[in-house]
């Protein structure tokens, strides 16, 4: 069995200095490190290495909630870069993008 590691915290979302106000006050209401949980977990159970796109698309998110999650989770040891793979994007054109994988 594969022991989880949870790091238990309340960080709040974050936001731009160069952002609205509205955009601020937003972030500031949203648990990023809960975000981050949902979206290890998505990826710890599908036990494959997918891009943040297919990672939104399975979790029914937008990929723009899912995205900021991946860097602070590689930082925590929660995820690493596994490669590179095209991608169709929303708009119907492929696009390059990182390949995460997450780390017992």
């Amino acid at each position: 069995m594969t022991n989880l590691r949870l790091v238990v915290s309340n960080d709040p979302g974050a936001a731009r200095h160069s952002d609205p106000v509205t955009s601020q006050l937003a972030a500031g209401s949203v648990s990023a490190t809960h975000l981050e949980w949902l979206v290890y977990t998505y990826l710890f159970k599908t036990g494959r290495d997918l891009t943040a796109l297919e990672i939104a698309r399975g979790m029914h998110m937008d990929i723009r909630t899912v995205s900021p999650r991946l860097k602070p989770l590689e930082r925590k040891g929660g995820v690493m870069r596994s490669g590179k793979r095209y991608c169709v994007n929303d708009a119907g054109n492929p696009s390059l993008m990182i390949t995460w994988l997450a780390l017992p």
